[in-house]
């Protein structure tokens, strides 16, 4: 009996500890902080973690408000093109808002802020100028390696954000840090552009 209380209990911590960890639903990492994850097609999910202690903060009037953008930029209905997935208060005062967009275009209209997701070659035709870059192992990433990924996906960003991507990473800006093979954080919000390639 003792032995079989044991080995329960040991399922117990273990399911905790899974739940605990963040994974995605395909087993990839999660997101627990100011971020965005690209999916395979090119969807994005957002999530916002805020501070919502202060007094004057109204949980219910911000999602209005929320919702209200997402109509005007995203339409409504069946023919969404922006999703709110989820919109909690914890009891530590701790708001997190998750959003769905079909595009990278439509997170930028949504958010007034700089994002591009496509190849490397499109991002190159669009005008961005690669800067210095690494790869996971933290070598330089030289000009001829990055003008032969032409192919590979990218993602540029000016946030302070963490990036979780559907494939694992194959180079990072030099300001970036790489958590994960497939999760980078730009810290810093500064006039630098975060830059990654999957």
């Amino acid at each position: 009996m003792k032995k079989h209380l044991i080995c329960v209990l040991c399922l117990l911590f273990a399911a905790a500890f899974l739940a605990g960890c963040s994974l995605g639903s395909d087993g990839g990492p999660q997101l627990d902080a100011n971020g965005v994850r690209v999916d395979k097609n090119g969807k994005l999910t957002q999530l916002i973690v805020e501070d919502f202690s202060q007094s004057y903060y109204n949980a219910e009037e911000l999602k209005g408000q929320i919702e209200t953008k997402i109509a005007e930029v995203g339409g409504s209905g069946d023919d969404a093109k922006i999703r709110l997935k989820d919109y909690s208060l914890s009891e530590e005062k701790i708001l997190r808002v998750t959003i769905e967009y079909d595009t990278a275009q439509l997170y930028s209209d949504f958010n007034q802020r700089e994002l591009f997701c496509g190849t490397v070659a499109e991002a190159v035709a669009a005008g961005y100028v690669l800067p210095e870059m690494k790869t996971p192992e933290d070598t330089a990433l030289s000009a001829e390696t990055l003008a032969g990924m032409g192919d590979a996906k990218i993602l540029i960003f000016e946030e302070a954000l963490q990036v979780v991507t559907p494939t694992d990473i194959k180079g990072v800006g030099v300001d970036l840090n790489l958590a994960e093979p497939r999760k980078a954080v730009k810290q810093e919000e500064d006039e630098n552009k975060g830059f990654v390639i999957y």
